[in-house]
């Protein structure tokens, strides 16, 4: 029978009242009341006995206290850091809510791991751009590393706007393909650069040397660029979740390797005519490509075309070798995980029983190393 409940502005709380009882006989003389008023013996209509209550297949405990999981995800284009904020401040006003004896506790805060995630990619990202314009610093000079790493800043940024247009979230895979195309980046640039230098130096006009430099180069270094792209198509492809998980990855890194390309034909060749100075001229092409690294790098490639079949031989040999050896490289697609999460399975043998009250301790830096 219903024992009636309290009403509150928020809740509704459902008072149950219990017997005591001393003796199964007490059970079975219990009164029972049905909807049309007639009353019937416990014992008349249900069969009573003594046994174990049934154990459940599942069954959550946070510090020892029976509790139940709440597991709360964003949706597909949601950012889970701003999710996780507002989860907090819906949390807390619930928590004055709740009655008393129970409390809400957040066992696993994605929002914050992956803020700390990408707060740690984004500082290496940083360090990739200045590592790369050092580069670009120390071997073409200041202003030439400058205003050609100008161009791997606007390819970023480009990247940035197109990945906000799209929907394409700020997370390990998008930030990661921008990493690995750092290095791509400049590449376009640098060749029309020095094409154009090299041409100004043979005596032509700035605009003429320019303009043949994109015109002999923009269709080859497209080809370059298309084939880089590519290389990751097959990740992008891919039937298996991990298709899904880096998708990302190929669509950041195509359109940041075409965005450097655009740059470099268009942006890079302003910076030339503007700020770049006609540097000497009158040089021959003999001129140009003589000196002591330029000697040596002749003789060498002279040595490998008079032997080019024991070479083809040592270089074939290279690759069978480097084939036996991947397969002692261990093979692990996705990073570990580096959080303070782990999962046991326990398994008992049938029949028996888990105590959960009673303590056990692992030491688990001994366990886990072995």
């Amino acid at each position: 029978m219903d024992a009636g409940a309290i009403e509150t502005s928020t809740n509704r709380i459902r008072i149950d009242t219990r017997g005591s009882f001393s003796s199964m006989e007490e059970i079975k003389q219990l009164t029972i009341t049905g909807q049309d008023g007639s009353t019937f013996r416990l014992g008349d209509i249900a069969r009573i006995r003594e046994a174990y209550t049934r154990t459940p297949r599942n069954a959550m405990y946070l510090n020892n206290q029976p509790a139940i999981g709440l597991a709360i995800s964003t949706v597909s284009d949601g950012n889970v850091v701003d999710m996780a904020a507002e989860v907090k401040k819906v949390m807390a006003e619930l928590q004055k809510q709740m009655p008393d004896g129970y409390q809400i506790t957040p066992i696993y805060d994605q929002g914050y791991e992956s803020d700390v995630a990408n707060q740690g990619f984004i500082v290496n990202l940083v360090l990739s751009v200045i590592t790369v314009v050092a580069v670009l610093l120390f071997f073409i000079g200041i202003k030439n590393g400058f205003l050609i790493g100008s161009g791997l800043i606007f390819s970023i940024f480009g990247t940035l706007i197109y990945m906000n247009a799209t929907g394409i979230a700020l997370q390990r895979m998008s930030l990661a393909a921008i990493i690995i195309a750092m290095g791509m980046l400049v590449d376009n640039a640098i060749v029309i650069y020095d094409s154009a230098l090299i041409n100004m130096e043979c005596g032509m006009r700035k605009r003429q040397a320019i303009l043949k430099a994109v015109s002999t180069g923009a269709i080859p270094l497209l080809g370059a660029t298309l084939i880089a792209i590519l290389t990751f198509l097959p990740v992008y492809l891919s039937p298996h979740i991990t298709g899904e998980i880096l998708s990302s990855l190929f669509l950041v890194i195509a359109v940041s390797l075409f965005l450097s390309w655009i740059l470099a034909i268009t942006q890079n060749v302003f910076f030339i005519q503007e700020f770049v100075a006609r540097p000497r001229q009158g040089r021959s092409n003999a001129e140009l490509f003589s000196g002591k690294y330029y000697d040596r790098f002749r003789q060498l490639l002279r040595g490998c075309i008079r032997y080019r079949y024991p070479l083809i031989a040592v270089l074939f040999g290279l690759l069978y070798l480097s084939a036996i050896g991947f397969r002692t490289v261990p093979k692990q697609f996705m990073p570990l995980l580096n959080k303070q999460y782990f999962t046991m399975e326990i398994w008992l043998p049938e029949g028996t029983s888990f105590d959960r009250t009673r303590a056990f301790t692992y030491d688990l830096t001994d366990s886990l190393s072995r």
